[in-house]
């Protein structure tokens, strides 16, 4: 049965950081700290990456690998050869190096060869095409025969648009074996990207997938062969939705990414809202779910918004930012593949104005990892890097999920659940005589039942014939406060 989810807006259960397994804070010892990625090594060590030094115009590559309990180690790549390098990415190899890519100043690219304490064995400077007014670093992977692919992006407009994609292929010393790279004249039209991309996968069927952004700010998906070639692409919207933007790492067994991303609608562009869909690689969707709406806030995903641990445990990151006033917080949402939304977790402190999420990791527990981003005062040259350590238990279940609910307490108010045509609701606790109002509304808050009911009588019979199948709230409501929430099935 197809499932909707709920938005996590209807929830009003505060959760702490309290509950967190531990936190290192890099304030303290660096002015300036920004993780905004992170991996998982072989012997299952989290290690996040980005830049640090005393502001943002004055830094170097940075490294932290810490384990599930907490331990950890850092490392400051201070060669001056990688002085404000930018867009950081980075791969394990089959021999167990690091390979990094990263620009400096959108004119080089640095290929760096690491071993296993982040010391400098190999390092290729490749400058920009002559054409080319700028050149950005991008994402790596590690493809079957063990070389290393990455896929950037080349400006080639004085104006700043007019972004083009470009692949290197590498060795583990960091020497190109292939590249090509796409210009305005080459790159396919119709569904070019205008700015920089989003990720690079491994396609199942051989070559390489590209998520990137599109025309009329949709989203694509981009396939090419094992030799750069284009095969062919499409916009990621469906259902009078689109993805701008657009993360995933997780493939499905028939084939599909599981994406998580920022999601617009093309009637409502001011509603901002988080959602998953299941991207086929023709570019079909089966829907997009929406599992957090708010119209009051920016929403934001990062790179790595998105943490798989096993179908019924995946992690999501989302940047609440408000637009008139309040803080800029974390929410980690606990989903799983069939988009349902099973928990919630806020990290945010009263002594701090704004939290960004960096990059989230599974754990080997079932739990996640996340780097975050925060500071108090104004300029992005306060900036410090924390890492966070969460426990599945430390999500809350939503409230009346289906999922965390047992069947017995389900259908002890309502029946049958699911429902075809009608619903009944035991009402027999309600007062008698007292006037009470039942809502039901689906899960994106649209009401489709408002009435005033008494309690008298056992059971209230609700006729649902009419509505669309998915997943629906009923509340019910006296005079000062809400008294009863549930979830019911329509079929």
């Amino acid at each position: 049965m197809k499932r909707v989810c709920l938005i996590l807006l209807l929830i009003t259960t505060s959760l702490l950081l309290s509950a967190q397994q531990w936190e290192i804070d890099f304030g303290n010892s660096l002015t300036y700290t920004w993780l905004s990625q992170g991996i998982t090594d072989r012997e299952q060590n989290a290690i996040f990456f980005g830049k640090s030094g005393s502001d943002k115009t004055d830094c170097y590559p940075y490294f932290i690998r810490v384990d599930e309990e907490g331990n950890h180690q850092s490392y400051v790549l201070g060669d001056e050869r990688f002085h404000n390098l930018n867009k950081p990415s980075m791969v394990q190899m089959e021999d167990g190096n690091f390979f990094m890519v990263g620009d400096v100043e959108k004119s080089a690219i640095y290929a760096i060869v690491l071993d296993s304490d982040f010391n400098v064995l190999s390092c290729k400077r490749y400058d920009k095409p002559e054409d080319a007014h700028s050149m950005v670093g991008g994402h790596l992977v590690l493809d079957h025969d063990g070389t290393v692919v990455l896929a950037g992006s080349c400006n080639y407009d004085e104006n700043g648009l007019g972004y083009r994609h470009y692949f290197c292929r590498f060795d583990n010393q960091a020497d190109t074996i292939a590249s090509r790279f796409y210009t305005p004249e080459t790159q396919p039209g119709i569904i070019a990207y205008e700015y920089e991309l989003d990720q690079l996968l491994l396609n199942p069927y051989g070559g390489f997938v590209l998520l990137g952004a599109g025309i009329y700010g949709a989203r694509s998906i981009l396939r090419f062969d094992s030799d750069f070639n284009y095969i062919g692409g499409n916009q990621l919207y469906a259902n009078r939705r689109k993805f701008s933007d657009a993360y995933s790492d997780h493939w499905l067994p028939n084939d599909q990414l599981l994406v998580m991303g920022r999601v617009a609608s093309f009637d409502d562009p001011y509603l901002e809202s988080i959602g998953l869909a299941k991207l086929g690689l023709d570019g079909t969707m089966e829907s997009i779910e929406r599992f957090y709406c708010n119209r009051d806030t920016m929403l934001l995903t990062q790179n790595r918004c998105m943490a798989y641990y096993n179908d019924t445990t995946i992690y999501g990151a989302i940047d609440c930012q408000w637009y008139l006033e309040g803080p800029s917080i974390t929410r980690i949402c606990l989903v799983d593949t069939e988009m349902e939304v099973l928990g919630l977790k806020e990290i945010t402190t009263e002594a701090s104005d704004y939290y960004f999420p960096g990059s989230i990791l599974s754990t080997p527990d079932g739990g996640c990892i996340i780097s975050v981003m925060e500071y108090h005062a104004f300029g992005e040259n306060h900036y410090h890097g924390k890492i966070i350590k969460l426990s599945r238990e430390d999500f809350n279940p939503i409230p009346c999920s289906v999922k965390e609910m047992p069947e017995k307490a389900i259908k002890a108010m309502a029946y049958p659940n699911p429902a075809k045509d009608e619903l009944n609701i035991d009402i027999s606790g309600l007062p008698g005589h007292n006037e009470h109002r039942i809502q039901i509304t689906d899960a994106l808050g649209h009401i489709y039942l408002d009435r005033v009911i008494h309690g008298e009588g056992n059971v209230l019979t609700v006729e649902v014939s009419s509505l669309k199948s998915g997943i629906y709230i009923y509340s019910i409501y006296n005079a000062e406060k809400e008294i009863v929430r549930n979830k019911f099935i329509k079929e």
